[in-house]
């Protein structure tokens, strides 16, 4: 799990693809033609691998949360803004009410005291370990919210405080850095999470789809068999 798999089968599947698991190929020698390569390929491998360890029930139980919650908090900090911001924008259309957090002193002011059952927070920390993203995660659950999270490691403090988890692999991009491409991943994972709660609540609230409709720049797609 600490390795971003939910068991032996997914752990095996991960390291069967081309460069999960090993050393960086882009150096401060590499040509544009194997950066090129190199990036489109762990890009791929990733968002594959994250494909086969965060299962598709997962996603239905958080699109429920969310399809259900009156307000959603959303956070991330660092390099995690981008996921934080991106899932924001896309879940801005289901009509919630969303507030954003990612600044740590912004978190610790005002996202912690606004928990309540009604919310679910959505937090994002590649590590799971990001002290004021735990700290968020820990008082939105003794307040009684539901909590998603965006992470790689499935044995985390974050992961253990949240009700559904969807972990992407890290893979060595250049240098340190491991988490470029697994952002891309839960970029993913976040549109798949925001699709899932549009078409549920599409389903089962009368006047929804009109509604969202109203919210998109997207042009009305007439549906060609009934639902």
């Amino acid at each position: 799990k600490s390795m971003g798999a939910h068991g032996i089968k997914e752990l095996k599947v991960a390291f069967s693809k081309p460069g999960i698991g090993a050393e960086s190929s882009i150096t401060w020698g590499s040509s544009i033609p194997q950066i090129f390569n190199s990036t489109f390929t762990g890009i791929i491998n990733t968002v594959e691998s994250a494909f086969y360890t965060t299962g598709c029930k997962c996603y239905e139980e958080a699109g429920q949360m969310i399809a259900d919650a009156q307000t959603l908090c959303i956070i991330g900090i660092g390099g995690s803004e981008l996921v934080a911001h991106f899932c924001a924008t896309e879940c801005m259309r289901l009509g919630k009410h969303i507030s954003t957090y990612t600044d740590t002193f912004m978190l610790e002011q005002l996202a912690l005291p606004v928990a309540s059952k009604s919310d679910v927070l959505v937090a994002v920390s590649c590590s799971g370990t990001t002290h004021s993203i735990v700290d968020a995660a820990r008082i939105a659950k003794s307040h009684g919210s539901k909590i998603i999270s965006f992470t790689t490691n499935g044995e985390s403090p974050l992961a253990r405080l949240s009700d559904v988890v969807l972990i992407a692999p890290t893979y060595p991009v250049f240098c340190d850095d491991i988490h470029s491409f697994t952002r891309i991943a839960q970029i993913t994972q976040a549109n798949v999470l925001y699709l899932a709660a549009a078409t549920i609540m599409g389903k089962t609230i009368d006047g929804f789809r009109e509604q969202y409709v109203n919210l998109t720049n997207y042009r009305k797609i007439h549906e060609q068999t009934s639902v």
